[in-house]
């Protein structure tokens, strides 16, 4: 039916706009005469419609015309031609109200004692309620008709609506303004002259207080909880007293102490106007897709503010968390992240970059309770997380570390605050290390400090047979815990009876650039991280593994499965992200050190800003172990010697039928393995890169596949051992 009527309508658009303009001539005679009205009194096209109101309604013919001019300036008119059931509503309504209103006149004038001033329309409604009910009722009920029909008038009325919802947007935004106002002056006042403006502060040269009954505490509403704003850890948290160095007495070494490090930086704290301003714009923005949420505290840090926003009942997490890039808009913020929810609080958490990010800087993670305090060995400072606490983790917990991000990210500079950390607190003698850089530039400084077991490898030629080593360190490492009946390095290392001298340090093994290395050799480097990462952690050997290429072909599902806790630095696409932490978040960081640390103990990932060690810092540790002298090396006849564990000890019988084969003909290839040793294709290349890798054969010679044999047969027999079986063996 109304889509005949609307159909009719667009047929005949005629008879609409000639119905419009009748209600318009009519509206504009009535305001023309009611403007006339004060003007020319003693007209009589003035005094006509003015004696026509006061004869039928009486004294209520001044807001009987008022509520005609209203109507008529509402539209009523459009709203009977658009909607005739709305418009014939509003307009009983009104009429029902002026002919109240006449009546209400009429009973309060006959009750007084008068002869009715309601007009005839007035006196002959009210004569006929005096009749029937007694003045006490009468004029009460007519007041009561009058304000239903009046609030009816409203409620039917768009336009009404719609002003009065107007008024109310403007009221609050009006007390929000003043709020917001208020606190940036109290902020201002208190930076500028120190001045704290509290709640219940008392001037003592103000005059005494009167005595009087406290004011009862408001209620408190769960609908709409007041904004709490955490103060900045940085404000609260105690910082310890740096420690001098500290001397070892049976070996003389000394650990340089946190005031060797660069003083941290002057933090700069976020304004409660900027805070509060911002949960404004969440709310708002959110309340525009109707999801109705409040912002019920705010914690600012170092790099990030975090929101805590509390859903009403009945919306979902995901209804806040598909709104992330809207937020992002009506923030004017590079990216949201948003944490859902906040573990172990009922809260959805929504992470806004501060417009003045501060550098969190090694000496105060150094400083901090949460290091100092933590019994812990190998204890490194990650940096801060949101909400400015000290982020401090053990790498003998870890039991190894995963790092991957873009180029700029910070890889380089959290490696070398990870270095710092370790530096700041072991010697030479419990601490020893293995840096492998690719790059060439990042790590190689370190080649002058103490703990080094050998010169910074700068080649992924190189790093296949230390890798090899260090496996052989771990089976070495082992057969010491079997011989002593021990489970663990650090319970071998307590042993009272123990000398110090036979004692075994930790050793941590960082790879700056694990790209280029799989580029070389990946079956190689693979099998040896793995291995390092299934067998190293009892016998205290750790590995750091930092690469800018988060692909599945560098960080291989090997490689992940054994490296437990990971850290993503920001990095192009959620692709990345979740090829390093199994899931997404890592696209959104905003880069220098802002990152995503994950472990078993926390189960979900925790956004911390990564630690600043400063050249000056750096060189500052490096000079102070230099000048106490060095230690004693790694040859390189050792690492040449030790086998390359490319051979499991299952095919170990298969190697050496291969090695026999290729010193029996004095040539190698795959074809000749296959015919001589019964295999596929592919075992038999396999066999053939693993003797290459250990320089039993050569490389090819032109086009030909045949390689020539490097070593005799004796020699090749004793590099075919297994890696934990000795050579004279």
């Amino acid at each position: 039916m109304a889509r005949a009527k609307l159909a009719a309508r667009r047929r005949h658009p005629d008879r609409t706009g000639a119905w419009f303009a009748i209600a318009s001539a009519a509206s504009t005679v009535l305001i023309i005469a009611a403007l006339a009205l004060p003007i020319l009194p003693d007209h009589p096209l003035a005094r006509f419609p003015a004696d026509v109101f006061v004869l039928t309604l009486g004294r209520a013919s001044v807001p009987a015309m008022l509520l005609l001019l209203l109507l008529s300036a509402a539209g009523t008119a459009a709203v009977i031609l658009q909607r005739p059931l709305v418009g014939a509503l509003q307009v009983s309504l009104a009429l029902g109200l002026i002919v109240t209103l006449a009546t209400f006149e009429a009973v309060a004038d006959l009750s007084s004692g008068g002869s009715g001033a309601g007009g005839l329309v007035g006196n002959w409604f009210g004569g006929r309620l005096t009749a029937l009910l007694p003045d006490v009722i009468a004029g009460p009920l007519t007041g009561l008709a009058a304000l239903t029909l009046a609030g009816g008038a409203l409620l039917a009325s768009t336009w009404a609506r719609g002003q009065l919802g107007r008024l109310g947007a403007l009221t609050i935004d009006a007390g929000r303004s003043a709020g917001q106002r208020s606190t940036s002056l109290a902020d201002w006042l208190n930076a500028r002259f120190g001045v704290k403006l509290d709640d219940g502060e008392f001037d003592p040269g103000e005059a005494e207080p009167v005595d009087a009954a406290p004011p009862a505490p408001p209620a408190e509403t769960e609908d709409a909880p007041e904004l709490v704003i955490k103060q900045p850890a940085f404000e609260t948290q105690a910082v310890v007293a740096a420690d001098t160095d500290s001397v070892d007495e049976q070996t003389g070494w000394v650990c340089p102490g946190p005031e060797q490090l660069e003083a941290p930086m002057r933090r700069e704290r976020v304004s409660h106007g900027e805070i509060t301003e911002n949960a404004s714009i969440i709310e708002k923005t959110l309340a525009n897709f109707k999801v109705d949420v409040r912002v019920v505290e705010a914690i600012p840090g170092p790099v990030v503010t975090q929101y805590c926003i509390a859903p009403a009942a009945g919306v979902r997490v995901t209804h806040i968390t598909r709104h992330a890039d809207d937020l992002a808009l009506a923030l004017s913020a590079r990216s949201v992240r948003i944490e859902s929810p906040i573990p172990g609080r009922p809260f959805v958490g929504l992470e806004i970059p501060n417009r003045d990010p501060s550098v969190v800087t090694i000496r105060e993670l150094l400083e901090s309770p949460q290091f100092s305090d933590n019994p812990e060995p190998l204890k490194i400072a990650l940096g801060k997380d949101v909400a400015d606490h000290a982020q401090v983790r053990s790498l003998a917990r870890m039991p190894h570390l995963l790092i991957a991000g873009s180029t700029g990210s910070g890889k380089s500079v959290f490696l070398n605050s990870l270095l710092v950390s370790l530096l700041s607190q072991y010697t030479p003698d419990d601490l020893r290390m293995v840096l492998i850089d690719p790059k060439m530039v990042e790590l190689v400084p370190y080649n002058h400090v103490p703990h080094l077991l050998m010169p910074v490898v700068s080649t992924p030629a190189e790093a296949v047979p230390v890798l090899a080593w260090v496996q052989q360190e771990m089976t070495r490492r082992y057969r010491l815990l079997r011989d002593s009946g021990r489970r663990n390095i650090a319970a071998y290392n307590s042993d009272p009876d123990r000398p110090e001298s036979e004692r075994v340090p930790y050793l941590v093994v960082v790879v700056d650039e694990m790209a280029d290395l799989m580029m070389t050799a990946p079956a190689e480097i693979e099998h040896s991280i793995c291995r390092l990462a299934q067998l190293a952690r009892a016998v205290g050997i750790h590995l750091v593994i930092a690469t800018q290429r988060p692909s599945v072909d560098v960080i291989t599902g090997l490689i992940k499965a054994n490296f437990p806790s990971r850290v993503a630095f920001a990095v192009s696409s959620q692709v990345d992200s979740r090829t390093i932490l199994d899931q997404s978040g890592a696209e959104k960081l905003m880069g220098r050190g802002d990152m995503l640390f994950n472990s078993v103990e926390h189960g979900k990932s925790v956004r911390v800003q990564g630690a600043f060690s400063s050249d000056d810092d750096i060189t500052q540790i490096i000079n102070f172990w230099a000048n106490q002298g060095s230690s004693e090396h790694v040859s390189q006849e050792e690492i040449s010697q030790a086998p390359l564990v490319g051979t499991p000890v299952d095919d170990a019988s298969l190697y050496h039928e291969a090695v026999n084969v290729v010193t029996q003909f004095n040539y190698a290839s795959p074809a000749l393995l296959q015919r001589e040793l019964k295999l596929g294709a592919g075992k038999a290349a396999d066999l053939i890169d693993k003797l290459a890798a250990n320089g039993i054969i050569g490389p090819r010679e032109g086009d030909s596949a045949s390689r020539p044999v490097l070593a005799d047969r004796d020699s090749a027999v004793v590099a075919a051992k297994p890696a934990d079986q000795p050579a004279n063996a």
